[in-house]
């Protein structure tokens, strides 16, 4: 085999081997602490209020989990983000 080929083919593994394990990382599940502790940060950030009030029970749908911080309800997904509060359902 050609040296030239086997470069190639050396450095489309090497690429294939990086790009794995960056979408990898990238897709990690989440520990549900680290989320409701993010969370809980960001009603800090957002209110000056104490995140002590702060629980979480899991979601429906869409929505992982359901973190109540007084008034406030922030609806997380499986990759962390923030979303809408779904609709009820009639």
């Amino acid at each position: 085999m050609p040296r030239s080929v086997r470069v190639a083919a050396l450095a489309l593994a090497a690429l294939a081997a990086v790009l794995g394990g960056v979408a990898g990382l990238r897709w990690a599940p989440l520990e549900e602490t680290d989320v409701i502790d993010a969370v809980v940060q960001h009603h800090r950030n957002r209110t000056g209020g104490d995140g002590s009030d702060c629980f979480a029970v899991p979601g429906q749908g869409d929505v992982w989990l359901r973190v109540t911080c007084g008034a406030s309800v922030y609806h997380v997904d499986r990759r962390g983000q923030r979303v809408p509060s779904p609709e009820p359902s009639t």
